[in-house]
């Protein structure tokens, strides 16, 4: 195949939608896209919100590591979700990324679509990049190249990029327990939102949702940084935290005062319950949700902000719903797709 032939675009047989969605990536940015192809791209779309996700999931990859520059929004129109109609022209790319256009499409079957890791070469240094991710209720154990541990919380994404210089890491959404081997040389350096966290050799949790990211560590220290933006400038803060603590950096750059945590409670997440002392509702909510196919929420401001204690298995997340009923009186109302929460109004 030359690079004037047409590629052709992934087959409606795809199982995993992660796979499927690399291999529509690397078509769409080959720069040979059809007519067919694109109403095949929005059919596929139009399948299931499992389907979009797993594209958005996708291409932040490639924003993340450089392959692209244009926001999502600019690309395929997905904001109104599955009703929108999808525009797949093939975007202008920034010349070092056009370069790396092409060598992902040629590649893709050995690189995004066999392994979802990207490879390119910058400055006669080979770098990677690679994607992990966790489905609803599942729970993973990686081993890094450098022998860190990462275990990976339910329904989260975590990309991975090692050189000899550094050790860099972005946690995509939900949840990470890192076990960092030492390595002075080389900083591990995990970013999620507008927050980072640095460390060397040392163990910590990292909790990121919609208001920010929780910080836990338990053994060394980690530097907790915050930023204006996931662009990271300008710095807002910086805090150094010891065994045994946590911080929370919220999305306007705040970071909270360190305090002392639990380290069962924090860590018990791993054997499968999940355990929070007087935390907010929409920070529970966001996390009991990634082991559900079924999302809970919260529709009330002051049902969000409210604190509760909560020991719940993993695998029994309707608990919170009878928590909240406890806690608050509410208003529930189930649906086919999700189960809405609001206060109850008084008669």
């Amino acid at each position: 195949m030359t690079l004037q032939q047409e590629l052709p675009f992934p087959a409606e047989n795809s199982a995993d939608p992660i796979d499927a969605a690399d291999e529509w990536l690397v078509y769409l940015y080959s720069g040979q896209v059809s007519e067919a192809g694109k109403v095949a791209f929005r059919a596929w779309l139009a399948q299931s919100p499992e389907h979009v996700q797993a594209y958005k999931d996708a291409e932040q990859l490639w924003r993340d590591i450089g392959l692209c520059s244009l926001p999502l929004a600019e690309q395929v129109e997905l904001s109104s979700g599955l009703n929108a109609e999808p525009e797949v022209e093939h975007p202008q790319l920034q010349p070092r990324a056009a370069m790396r256009n092409r060598f992902a499409a040629l590649a893709a079957s050995l690189v995004l679509i066999a392994s979802t890791a990207v490879w390119w070469f910058e400055q006669d240094t080979q770098f990677a990049t690679t994607r992990y991710v966790s489905h609803i209720a599942q729970t993973r154990t990686i081993t890094l190249e450098d022998n860190s541990k990462v275990v990976l919380s339910a329904d989260s994404s975590l990309t991975v990029s090692f050189n000899q210089h550094a050790r860099s890491l972005n946690l995509l959404k939900g949840r990470a327990y890192f076990d960092v081997s030492p390595d002075p040389s080389r900083p591990f350096v995990v970013r999620a939102g507008n927050a980072t966290a640095t460390a060397v050799g040392t163990a910590f949790d990292l909790n990121s949702d919609d208001e920010g990211v929780t910080v836990s560590v338990t053994h060394g220290i980690v530097d907790v940084k915050s930023y204006a933006n996931a662009q990271s400038e300008p710095q807002l803060a910086l805090r150094k935290i010891n065994a045994g603590q946590m911080v929370r950096a919220d999305k306007q750059g705040v970071i909270s005062n360190a305090t002392a945590f639990d380290i069962d409670d924090v860590l018990a997440w791993r054997s499968g319950r999940l355990v929070y002392q007087g935390e907010k509702l929409s920070v529970i909510t966001a996390e009991i949700n990634r082991y559900r196919t079924k999302k809970i929420r919260l529709l009330d401001k002051t049902l969000r902000d409210k604190r509760i204690t909560l020991s719940v298995a993993a695998d029994k997340t309707e608990q919170l719903i009878a928590a909240i009923q406890v806690a608050e009186a509410v208003h529930i109302v189930d649906t086919p797709t999700e189960i809405l929460i609001s206060k109850a109004k008084p008669y």
